[in-house]
């Protein structure tokens, strides 16, 4: 133990954050400033990965809030190094040791312990696995939490068991793949498509504009396609779940839709010339009788003025479209 306080009493100095290595604050011996601030959190039954290079003169810092009172062991799988000289130590909130007690360290609910992990003699080379398990108590040494592992979120329910498939957090719909690793961003499922928030991964309902276009997913996420109607209007969005602005063939007719999305209707004035849509919205074209008004849609839908030979006689057609002589 005289060893673990010696390799303590090197290590509590000034930090340099080194990568490499996953979920660990490397901090290098030196100078005497405390870090345990820069302690990075790891959970119950949490394996984790020390990697200290030959020279390198570094330990890792981690702390570890009990989320039961009671006895844990501390397991500890050498890969290189010696046992004797591998070492791990545990102190409470107030920087004192913990001392392990018939192989056990006595935790309390809710008190945070620091670990300081390396090699105790001359910070060398060594690589080791450690983790707190087995515990003994009346309390659930789990409870549910998220856990940061290897790049990924995973949630951790009361069983200790990560979650697979969804879940459902705090009102937010989450998911996770068959190795409980939390997915972000798009998400094939069955057929339907749905879409993760980018930065907590909580499932998208709703309008969401991904770069520059804009999607719809209804109550349960899935990316929605073809028409909808959302409120009182009407949509289309292509079969890559993007909302289609301007005109849109559909099923051998053209529809026109606002720069909202929305679906247009009536008389509607686009590039200069007007045009007029069905309460389908389907564009016409040819004859059209409004309150008693003759009007002529040109093949491509605009309104015509001036005069217009139609199947062999000619129309006259005043600046509004209307037929002068019906």
């Amino acid at each position: 133990m005289n060893k673990l306080i010696t390799f303590l009493a090197a290590a509590v100095m000034s930090v340099a954050v080194i990568g490499g290595h996953v979920s660990a604050t490397h901090v290098k011996t030196g100078t005497g400033m405390s870090v345990y601030d820069m302690a990075e959190p790891m959970l119950y039954d949490q394996e984790i990965h020390v990697v200290i290079a030959e020279g390198e003169n570094a330990l890792d810092l981690y702390k570890f809030v009990a989320k039961a009172t009671g006895t844990y062991e501390l397991e500890n799988k050498i890969i290189k190094g010696d046992y004797y000289t591998t070492g791990i130590a545990v102190l409470d909130e107030d920087y004192h040791m913990v001392m392990l007690k018939n192989g056990y360290f006595d935790f309390v609910e809710n008190k945070t312990y620091y670990i300081w992990a390396g090699e105790q003699e001359n910070c060398s080379a060594c690589e080791f696995y450690f983790k707190f398990s087995h515990y003994s108590g009346d309390g659930n040494p789990y409870k549910d939490t998220w856990r940061f592992i290897d790049g990924y979120w995973h949630y951790c329910n009361e069983a200790g068991i990560n979650v697979t498939g969804w879940a459902q957090y705090r009102g937010g719909w989450y998911y996770f793949d068959s190795e409980g690793r939390m997915q972000k961003g798009w998400l094939s499922l069955s057929g339907k498509w749905y879409y993760l928030n980018p930065d907590n991964g909580a499932m998208i309902t709703g309008w969401e504009k991904i770069g520059a276009k804009w999607y719809y997913f209804n109550k349960s996420g899935v990316m929605q396609t073809g028409w909808q109607k959302i409120g009182n209007k009407w949509y289309f969005f292509n079969t890559s779940g993007d909302m289609v602005t301007g005109w849109k063939p559909i099923s051998g007719k053209w529809y026109y839709f606002k720069n909202s999305g929305e679906m247009t209707t009536g008389w509607q004035q686009i590039g200069g010339k007007w045009y007029y849509l069905e309460s389908s919205g389907a564009m016409k074209t040819g004859w059209l009788k409004l309150s008693g008004k003759w009007y002529y849609l040109d093949t491509n839908g605009a309104m015509v003025t001036g005069s217009k030979k139609i199947n062999g006689k000619t129309y006259n057609f005043g600046t509004n479209g209307v037929c002068q002589n019906p």
